[in-house]
C-alpha cells in the first residue's frame, strides 16, 4: 500500500513531500495536516528532486508495529495495573477497596506507559517508522 505525492524539499537523503489527504490517512498522525493536503518526511531512496512525483510507502510490519505502540502498549499497561492493583490490595488486607486500588494501578501504569513512549518517541521517529519515496512517479501517481 502506497501513497503519491510532490516533493518540495529535498536534502541529505531526506524528502518533504505533500500528499492528498485520503481516506486511508484518517487516523494515522504520521504527516503535518494542512487543508485538503498533508506534509510528510521521507527517506529519499529513489533520489527525486523538488516537484518530482514519488511513491511512498512503509515498510512490511510497520503499520501494525506503530499501531502497537499508539493502542496496544497502554491497553496492556492498563490491565497490569489493574492486576497487580487487585493482589496489592488483597495482599495487605485491603479487600474492601481492590476496585478501587486497581483502577487507581491501572491508571499510574497507563500515565507511565505513555510517558516512555513519549519520552522515547525519537527513537521510533528515527529509525523504522520513516516513510520511504521508493520510486519516482507522473504526477497521476503512475509508475514511470
Amino acid at each position: 500500500m502506497g501513497e503519491y505525492g510532490q516533493i518540495t524539499f529535498a536534502e541529505d537523503g531526506f524528502a518533504n513531500v505533500q500528499i492528498e489527504r485520503t481516506s486511508a490517512c484518517e487516523g494515522c498522525g504520521i504527516c503535518e495536516k494542512k487543508g485538503g493536503k498533508m506534509n510528510i518526511r521521507v527517506k529519499n531512496i529513489c533520489g527525486a528532486a523538488v516537484g518530482d512525483y514519488v511513491l511512498i510507502e512503509l515498510k512490511d510490519g510497520i503499520f501494525a508495529k506503530a499501531v502497537f505502540w499508539a493502542f496496544g502498549a497502554e491497553i496492556i499497561a492498563f490491565f497490569a495495573g489493574l492486576g497487580v492493583g487487585f493482589f496489592v490490595c488483597g495482599a495487605v488486607g485491603a479487600d474492601k477497596f481492590s476496585e478501587l486500588g486497581g483502577l487507581i494501578t491501572a491508571i499510574i501504569f497507563v500515565g507511565a506507559c505513555y510517558f516512555w513512549i513519549h519520552k522515547n518517541e525519537h527513537r521510533f521517529k528515527k529509525n523504522d517508522f520513516v516513510p520511504v519515496a521508493t520510486r519516482l512517479c507522473g504526477s497521476d501517481g503512475g509508475v514511470l
